[in-house]
């Protein structure tokens, strides 16, 4: 068994844990092009993690979002798949944010290709990409927070 073909039964995998937890969700794909430090490290940890996001909503309809590398985005963290997912990016957004939140469930998940792009002849790695739908529960945004 190849290696696309071992990372593609780990992703099934990793999405049918998912659906015994959440039921059904959109499943999208996306292929993105990554230096190869970066490749290297997300190749490492692609059969037993994922990455998770989380859009936290107020009672206004916004959506947190915090500074990352110059831009505003979701709050993210990765975590193993057969660990707590919901606490581990609960945490992330306590820590980045100052927010709690409640976790309402997925909103979606993307089957992440992610290629070398110093290098197109390396093989493509696949990683799940989990978006969390939530709901603040108390806390206020930090300096690096926003509701957009």
């Amino acid at each position: 068994m190849g290696a696309v073909e071992r990372e593609t039964g780990v992703v099934e995998s990793q999405l049918s844990v998912l659906e015994r937890s959440y039921g059904s969700f959109p499943v999208s794909q996306r292929t993105v092009s990554v230096s190869t430090t970066q490749y290297q490290r997300k190749r490492r940890r692609a059969d037993d993690e994922v990455e998770l996001y989380a859009r936290v909503t107020n009672e206004s309809g916004e959506v947190l979002h915090v500074t990352s590398e110059g831009g505003m985005v979701l709050p993210s963290t990765t975590a193993h798949i057969d660990g707590h997912l919901e606490r581990a990016i609960q945490s992330t957004v306590a820590e980045r944010a100052g927010i709690e939140c409640r976790i309402d469930g997925v909103r979606g998940v993307t089957i992440l290709g992610i290629q070398d792009r110093n290098d197109p002849n390396r093989e493509t790695v696949y990683r799940l990409g989990v978006v969390y739908e939530a709901n603040r529960a108390g806390g206020s945004p930090a300096p690096d927070a926003d509701w957009r």
